[in-house]
């Protein structure tokens, strides 16, 4: 991973979102894209979901890089690896339009 930050400090970062990177994915109805999102997030190590789900709250590569002490550069490499990971996870690599996964 290029960003060298601690999980427990990203767990402290996202405390203030409510978001439990621990907790279990499988409690929640959905549809199965939702589902499929879910099994791929649970899949990633705990640093990287937690830089994602930061992303998803932020949206945007400069400001996560500012919460992270880095600049945008290693959180633009490091979101791409993961979206990339995720892609594979739901059973494609095909990009669709936009920003979404």
């Amino acid at each position: 991973m290029d960003i060298d930050i601690n999980p427990d400090e990203l767990r402290r970062m996202l405390k203030d979102y409510e978001y439990d990177p621990d907790a279990e994915f499988w409690d929640e109805e959905g549809d199965e894209r939702v589902w499929a999102i879910k099994r791929a997030l649970s899949q990633l190590d705990v640093s990287e979901r937690l830089i994602f789900v930061l992303y998803l709250e932020v949206r945007s590569e400069r400001e996560l890089g500012q919460l992270l002490g880095c600049s945008r550069t290693p959180v633009s490499r490091e979101l791409k690896k993961i979206k990339e990971k995720i892609r594979s996870m739901m059973g494609g690599n095909k990009k669709k339009g936009g920003d979404g996964v």
